[in-house]
């Protein structure tokens, strides 16, 4: 029996299974899902999140501890008590088996990740400006056409009323800067002295295309500690197919100084990269491109049918299936490489809360819980609300989940959020609890979730991850593959051997 057990789900050594016999004592399980890795049985409880990988034998044995006491499935396995009872024991400490005369005191996989975020994040739209003309942008929309930006007030009101709505952390974001250089130092300026009044530690970030991050603006931003966020594709080829200027021109080269000037000032970023048509079978050349410029956080997301794509998709529409196969791909160049850093921070978030690690809860959105108004909201230059960058527009969008007002509240928040809730739910219901991966998840994004169609395709997303997670990599980590992960750490393995 093998577990990959971080101290979250309650480590288990072996003076942890050295009990006392336990007698007569009846066990259960329930909402439990198996399904073959290779010749092991990878056993996965719906109901709490616990997981572990068995040989086929420990499974037919765990398969007979259905309201049984150790001495009857011994009877009926052939198997000693003395094997039993600690097999019994590691079950019950993983969280698989369960039994009334026994009530460990833990802190749960399932406790750790039902946890709200202890963080609120504010994400600030500036303007409806970029100086690019990115072909696959989702904030494309016809407003763009006309300049504007943030009022200093508006920003002022929702920067007291996300400080009254954080409890330990407050994350600031100002969104894309390109056009918006001078309002950012002037709000920046406002936060900060909001900061020194409310006395909350505050993380100040922003999203850049890079093309006017000069040597200047790098400085600024490592003063002030900002942390950014990177638009960059890949190498100059892939970038400039959809990254350019509304000359035609392609971004490449003031993207990469921007870059340069970020690792020069040691300033901490994230790469972002959007995948599409074009690039979708290029993920090798993209891994090499950021390995080569040592850029070690890096981010995957799929073009959207928003914005500046809709009347392109036919050309740069990419597929749920076509994505899933761009992701095996990025797994198996970690694998070849026998590097963990080749994963992009999506995947490993996803690792890191699949092995119970409460690190990858606070960034993952994949929840069922949504974080929209309790802990996250994003606020365009008019003043509409939404809950997360991803659902966001420009004036009252179809997302919306209310309006900033002067006063620092948010009318009408419900209404919508509601409706998109409801929907969620039905779905949920009827198809969500089925699924071997539903604790992990718990069925998605709920904003997101308008239709039936739409939930069926992150469903597909969500599914190729933890396979990808359960089926590929960690009986990988489980052989040793990989060296020591600057993203993850050193994962402790823990192997028993009952029978």
């Amino acid at each position: 029996m093998y577990f990959i057990n971080p101290a979250s789900n309650g480590s288990i050594s072996n003076s942890d299974i050295l009990m006392p016999s336990l007698g007569d004592a009846r066990f259960n399980y329930s909402e439990l899902a198996a399904c073959n890795v290779g010749k092991e049985w990878l056993v996965v409880s719906k109901r709490t999140g616990a997981w572990c990988y068995l040989k086929s034998n420990e499974w037919e044995i765990l398969r007979l501890f259905n309201g049984l006491s150790i001495p009857e499935v011994a009877m009926l396995s052939s198997t000693s008590t003395s094997a039993l009872e600690p097999f019994a024991m590691s079950l019950i400490k993983r969280g698989i088996l369960e039994s009334t005369c026994i009530n460990l005191k833990r802190v749960s996989l399932s406790e750790n990740l039902k946890k709200k975020p202890s963080r609120f994040v504010l994400t600030l739209l500036l303007s409806n400006t970029c100086n690019l003309a990115c072909q696959y942008c989702y904030h494309a929309f016809p407003a763009y056409k006309e300049k504007g930006y943030i009022s200093r007030n508006l920003a002022n009101a929702a920067f007291r009323y996300a400080f009254t709505k954080s409890s330990d952390e407050l994350m600031i974001d100002f969104g894309e800067i390109a056009e918006s250089g001078k309002i950012f130092r002037q709000l920046l300026n406002d936060a900060q002295q909001l900061e020194d009044y409310y006395k909350k530690h505050v993380i100040y970030s922003i999203q850049t295309n890079g093309s006017t991050l000069t040597t200047k603006m790098a400085s600024f931003l490592k003063q002030n500690n900002i942390f950014v966020g990177l638009s960059l594709d890949g190498p100059e080829a892939i970038h400039n197919e959809m990254r350019k200027y509304p000359t035609g021109l392609g971004s490449f080269h003031q993207a990469s100084v921007g870059l340069s000037n970020l690792i020069m000032m040691e300033i901490p970023f994230i790469v972002s990269s959007t995948i599409h048509k074009k690039n979708v079978q290029n993920a090798k050349e993209i891994l090499n491109f950021f390995i080569t410029q040592n850029i070690s956080h890096f981010v995957f997301k799929p073009i959207l049918k928003r914005g500046s794509a809709i009347d392109t998709w036919e050309a740069q529409g990419l597929s749920t299936a076509d994505y899933n196969c761009f992701l095996e791909d990025v797994v198996n160049l970690a694998i070849d490489n026998n590097d963990l850093d080749w994963l992009d921070n999506s995947l490993i978030t996803f690792l890191q809360r699949a092995l119970g690690d409460s690190r990858g809860w606070s960034s993952l959105c994949y929840s069922g819980y949504c974080q929209g108004e309790k802990s996250q909201v994003v606020l365009n230059m008019d003043g509409f609300c939404y809950p997360c960058p991803r659902y966001s527009s420009i004036g009252k969008g179809e997302y919306c989940i209310g309006k900033m007002e002067i006063t620092q509240t948010i009318s009408g928040i419900q209404t919508i959020k509601e409706d998109k809730l409801t929907k969620f739910n039905d779905f949920q219901l009827s198809k969500c609890k089925q699924c071997t991966w539903w604790f992990f998840c718990n069925g998605g994004c709920p904003i997101g979730a308008s239709s039936t169609e739409k939930m069926i395709g992150l469903c597909s997303y969500n599914l190729k991850m933890y396979d990808l997670i359960f089926k590929t990599l960690v009986p990988q980590i489980r052989l040793g593959k990989f060296k020591r992960s600057n993203k993850l750490g050193e994962l402790e393995i823990y192997q028993h051997d009952f029978f």
